[in-house]
């Protein structure tokens, strides 16, 4: 695909002819999803072919109809992120946590328009079981409530949530050559740009820093562990210390962004462990994360590499990898483009008409409540 063709399909590509050089933005999940599947990838946000809605299904007997969503921990994790977006706002806003009665409201009615209560009847099974534990609307009140009042009097100051980032290049992270995409060009400089969305940014008078809140299905105890390395949250740090770069005082030195934190929430209620003290385990937990320049600049290298690799897709015409041992096993369940890559190549664009549609493209500027830095 030629420079100026990419230019005009995609949001995250634009094109200089004059200095034939190619800028490419990219976020966390983009260049993750590249490195768990490039296959996947390649269908998702390059072809933007996703499967074709479900009708609904009218209820004609009393027995509840299995209906098919998407995995319960991303929409879950979805709506958590919009409770806590509105009990951090007015945190901003009036410098207290809101009202209990008024958010729990809140919150009770966004439960309803996500028709959270589908999932108990959900075909997949692993869904209803995470549901049953979570105990529904009534478990979730109760985590809720557990929330307000375990943060309600922390001492920090909201500077802004759902903070889009990167597209106004604030977040160079380096650049490339890409030699002879097309024989009738001559190489192209590849300029890269990290953008993405961060849920929450906060100063609690000793740092500046992202609070990322990570909901654990159940907590085994080390949760930190996995958030250590996590490029997402790397990638946040990086761009918070960018971004304030931009606000270097006469005669002070610049204020640096060099860690964050990540809330871990258990959706289920701790279980009581078996040992002397019976106490019930904890349901918040806090993992501090900071990076140190290196840390970051090694970050940099890492994704200029899928920069790079997204780029040959698109402008060198190479193949997309397979990571095949995803195919039966896409988080917790078959990958949504398994019926196209079982059968033979010349069969998949006849799966794709049947089966499919061409959605809109991947873009964290879509969120009607995001904001830009």
């Amino acid at each position: 695909m030629t420079p100026e063709k990419a230019a005009e399909i995609f949001h995250w590509i634009k094109y200089d002819k004059n200095t034939n050089t190619i800028e490419l933005y990219l976020d966390n999940y983009m260049l993750s999803a590249s490195r768990i599947c490039e296959a996947k990838f390649y269908l998702e946000h390059i072809l933007h072919i996703k499967p074709r809605p479900q009708p609904e299904i009218t209820v004609t007997t009393t027995e509840p109809t299995k209906i098919s969503r998407k995995p319960w921990f991303f929409d879950f994790g979805e709506y958590v992120h919009w409770c806590l977006e509105q009990f951090y706002n007015h945190f901003k806003e009036k410098k207290t946590a809101p009202p209990v009665d008024e958010w729990l409201s809140l919150c009770k009615m966004k439960w309803a328009v996500m028709r959270m209560d589908e999932y108990a009847n959900s075909i997949i099974k692993a869904d209803v079981t995470k549901f049953e534990e979570v105990k529904g609307w009534e478990g979730v009140c109760g985590l809720l409530t557990q929330y307000h009042v375990y943060y309600m009097n922390q001492r920090l100051r909201v500077i802004d949530t759902e903070i889009t980032f990167g597209h106004n290049k604030e977040v160079f992270l380096g650049g490339f050559t890409l030699f002879h995409g097309y024989e009738m060009l001559d190489d192209i400089k590849v300029e890269c740009y990290l953008t993405g969305r961060i849920d929450l940014l906060v100063d609690n008078g000793y740092k500046i820093g992202p609070i990322d809140h990570k909901t654990t299905h159940r907590f085994d105890g080390f949760e930190h562990d996995d958030f250590k390395p996590h490029d997402g949250m790397t990638g946040y740090i990086l761009a918070i210390n960018e971004i304030l770069k931009k606000y270097k005082l006469d005669n002070q030195p610049a204020p640096s962004c060099h860690g964050g934190w990540i809330y871990h929430i258990s959706a289920t209620t701790p279980s009581i462990p078996k040992d002397k003290t019976k106490q019930q385990g904890p349901r918040f937990k806090i993992t501090p994360i900071d990076k140190t320049v290196q840390q970051m600049e090694d970050y940099k290298a890492r994704q200029l590499s899928t920069f790079k690799r997204i780029a040959e897709l698109i402008f060198m015409d190479k193949t997309p990898e397979w990571n095949t041992n995803n195919c039966n096993n896409m988080f917790f369940r078959k990958c949504e483009y398994k019926p196209i890559h079982e059968q033979p190549s010349d069969q998949w664009q006849d799966i794709i008409n049947r089966f499919y549609t061409i959605a809109p493209a991947w873009d964290t500027r879509d969120m009607a409540h995001a904001k830009k830095v």
